[in-house]
């Protein structure tokens, strides 16, 4: 394992941990979060067959584990040409899940911080390098 590759597994596993609240249910860990965003960018390179003028565009996704409704814990992964911005809070399910459906920015790099303005994201976003996202990974998008 590359130390950039450490690295972003040490700062992710760190900011689910400091944002999961320990009482609740409502936990991701690290190896689901990866297994969630490779079958994310998966899927996300059978659409761009469909449509390829979306290739190198930023482009993002929410996961949300919300046994308990009040606090469901929520990550965001955004997808840039040369980086990926992590970010992890907790809020009301419903809300969380009426922002992502219905209420989310056109543009995708706004999309951090409006999250952080209106739910619980105790440490804020954080900026990984492409090249360490991809070790981590295990593939590139």
């Amino acid at each position: 394992m590359s130390k950039g590759q450490a690295e972003t597994e040490i700062a992710v596993a760190r900011r689910l941990e400091e944002t999961g609240r320990p009482e609740s249910p409502n936990q991701i860990s690290l190896d689901e979060l990866r297994r969630w965003a490779v079958a994310y960018l998966d899927e996300y390179d059978e659409e761009l067959t469909r449509f390829p003028d979306f290739a190198g565009q930023t482009h993002w996704n929410l996961w949300m584990r919300d046994v308990q409704l009040e606090d469901a814990l929520f990550v965001v992964l955004v997808f840039r040409a040369d980086e990926m911005e992590f970010i992890c809070g907790t809020g009301d399910a419903f809300q969380v899940k009426s922002f992502a459906e219905r209420e989310f920015p056109d543009n995708p790099d706004d999309l951090v911080p409006v999250m952080a303005a209106r739910f619980s994201v105790p440490v804020g976003g954080l900026l990984l390098k492409r090249e360490d996202v991809e070790r981590w990974l295990g593939r590139g998008w």
